[in-house]
């Protein structure tokens, strides 16, 4: 009988092993039928029943016929039981994907380690603003939250404080609400920009009342402060004068309020801080739209607070004259703008401090005042904007002035405190297309102002126009104007360098460089009895230059050059100008035994005549003076 040995192969009773091409015989074939239901019942069972047509009564093996052509290959059986001889390793085949892991050892595990330090702690992810579930208080008129109202939910918080989400929908609001002395946030559905009917926005309408939808809360002593956070929402009114979204009434203390993506419009005042207190006002991602005469983003009753915009979109429009900032906050603009079909509005703070910021539009007129601190503009654009600087430290780069407000002499005036200062403009264009204002920049009375790679364009007075006291330096500017710089007094110290277009400036400052020429002019001089001095340059290492004087009046005039030279000789020489001559001078001739190139140059002026004074004009030029 035929038998299945344990490598898996089939083994007849003569010891010939069955493979693919074995032939089988009718000796062989029954052998077989006892392996068949071991093998595969189904196959057993068609072959017994099969067995009677085939098995031919046992006939002896006929001669083998010639063998046939290949099949077709069947599917791959299982793997056989490895055989008794080890065969030559394979070439290595492609690597197969990785088999399922296996279960552990029967090893007991080692000892854990020591454990390391514990890490620092990640900073905490953001709140989910429509998280629901993070809310102490649930807002839904229909009854499906913790409250029907905001009122009531603002009055259920606990000691400490907390978070109300309020639903989508529009609820009216008829009374103020007062906020506690408590952390309270109130986080909207979301907010559409200017939509007033939006289903999936959370809007609170102030409708006909004229009223604060949120005041903050009064008293609490000492020195306890509120934070207040609101998001995702919208205000709404009819444009009525006291209509305001948060008030800060008399007797408050300071409050910290953050606004994120909420939107106002409709109303008179964004921020209406009665009792001028120390507020701390963020807005970020947020579209401010007041609409009504004497409108306003910050009404207060005196100077103080902070006001913060980051992404900021607002809208001033015309109506009234809104004072659009009063009470002087510090104001810091992020990447925001301020625009508006029409009209002037006023804007009047401590400080700024403005990056990216966009103020004004074709027809707007905007006047910026800045009264008390620091102030920085940085790649800003201004149309038909004034700025007024009130204080000692400014700085202005990358930014661009086009047009101007009404009533004013200039677009940047700086007037800061008599004698001290320090402001600085780089890169800055002054553009009169459309401007009001007869001058670029005032600088009045200011010291160390330092003006680099400026534009100056089209202005019916002056590019700079410079009074008082002043101490300046413009360098590298480009000017296309009648008048490119103007010294309106003999006051001022300018040095002027590597511009274009200055030509036709009016220099009047005795210590005035120009192109590294320090400049004397005299217009209109008149001369006394006693030798009197107009002018005095030095420099250590020599000057070079030269001048003119002209009498202008009806007595001759004597004028003296006085010399020291690099050897330490001073002596001078003295010329007479008839009425109505003139006398010119270089400064590479000997003046008596002193020498050029001098160190020390004087020029002194009497009248020749004594009783018989004289006028005259003056103009003289020095390299390397200083």
């Amino acid at each position: 009988m035929a038998t299945i040995l344990e490598n898996g192969l089939i083994q007849f009773e003569d010891g010939q092993i069955l493979y693919s091409d074995t032939p089988i015989d009718g000796q062989r074939f029954m052998e077989l039928q006892t392996l068949l239901p071991r093998i595969n019942p189904v196959i057993g069972r068609s072959a017994m029943v099969g067995f009677p047509f085939i098995s031919g009564g046992g006939g002896g093996a006929g001669t083998p016929g010639a063998r046939g052509a290949d099949g077709v290959p069947g599917a791959t059986g299982p793997q056989g039981v490895t055989g008794p001889g080890a065969g030559a390793q394979g070439a290595t085949g492609i690597q197969g994907q990785t088999g399922i892991q296996g279960q552990t050892g029967a090893g007991i595990q080692g000892m854990t380690g020591t454990g390391g330090a514990t890490g620092a702690q990640g900073a905490t992810g953001p709140l989910n603003p429509h998280d629901i579930f993070a809310s102490d208080r649930v807002v839904d008129p229909a009854g499906n939250g913790t409250d029907l109202t905001l009122a009531a939910a603002i009055a259920a918080l606990p000691a400490s404080g907390g978070t109300i989400y309020v639903k989508a929908g529009t609820y009216p609001i008829a009374a103020t609400m007062v906020l506690p002395l408590k952390n309270v946030r109130i986080i909207g559905a979301g907010s559409n920009g200017n939509s007033q009917s939006d289903p999936n926005a959370t809007i609170f309408n102030l409708q006909g009342n004229a009223i604060s939808l949120f005041q903050t809360a009064a008293g609490g002593g000492g020195t306890t402060f509120a934070s207040y956070y609101f998001s995702d929402f919208e205000v709404i009114g009819q444009s009525l004068i006291g209509q305001s979204f948060i008030e800060a009434p008399m007797g408050v203390l300071g409050s910290t309020i953050i606004c994120e993506r909420v939107n106002v419009n409709t109303i008179q005042n964004i921020i209406l801080n009665t009792a001028g207190v120390d507020l701390d006002v963020t807005f970020r991602d947020s579209v401010l739209d007041p609409r009504t005469a004497n409108a306003s983003f910050w009404n207060s009753a005196t100077p103080n607070g902070e006001l913060l915009w980051d992404h900021v979109a607002a809208t001033m429009v015309l109506n009234g004259s809104p004072i659009a900032i009063s009470g002087g906050p510090d104001w810091t603009v992020i990447a925001s703008y301020v625009g508006g079909p029409a009209g002037f509005s006023t804007y009047n703070v401590k400080s700024i401090n403005w990056v990216d910021f966009f103020l004004g539009k074709l027809n707007d007129k905007a006047q910026v005042t800045v009264t008390s601190a620091i102030s920085t503009i940085v790649s800003c654009q201004f149309i038909g904007v004034t700025l007024i600087i009130n204080t000692t430290l400014f700085f202005c780069s990358n930014s661009w002035f086009s047009g101007s407000s009404t009533g004013v002499n200039a677009q940047v005036t700086c007037n800061g405190v008599a004698g001290t200062g320090n402001m600085n403009f780089h890169g800055v264009n002054f553009d009169a297309s459309g401007a009001i204002a007869s001058n670029g920049l005032v600088i009045g009375g200011i010291t160390n102002v330092a003006i680099t790679g400026c534009q100056f364009e089209g202005h019916s007075a002056d590019g700079i126009h410079i009074t008082g006291t002043s101490t300046i330096s413009v360098t590298g500017c480009r000017f296309a104007e009648t008048v490119p710089l103007n010294e309106t007094t003999t006051t001022i110290t300018g040095r002027y360098t590597g511009n274009t277009g200055f030509d036709n400036s009016v220099i009047q400052g005795p210590d005035t460089v120009v192109e590294e020429f320090r400049r004397k002019d005299v217009t209109g001089g008149t001369t006394v009895d006693a030798l009197t001095a107009v002018f005095t340059h030095t420099n250590a290492k020599g000057l070079a230059g030269a001048g003119a004087i002209k009498n202008t009046g009806g007595n001759s005039l004597t004028i003296r050059r006085t010399g020291t030279d690099a050897f330490g000789v001073s002596d001078f020489q003295e010329d007479t100008v008839l009425a109505g001559a003139a006398f010119t001078w270089p400064m590479d001739t000997a003046l008596g035994t002193a020498l050029p190139s001098f160190t020390v140059f004087t020029v002194s002026v009497r009248s020749t005549t004594p009783g018989s004074p004289t006028t005259f004009n003056l103009h003289h030029a020095s390299t390397g003076a200083y």
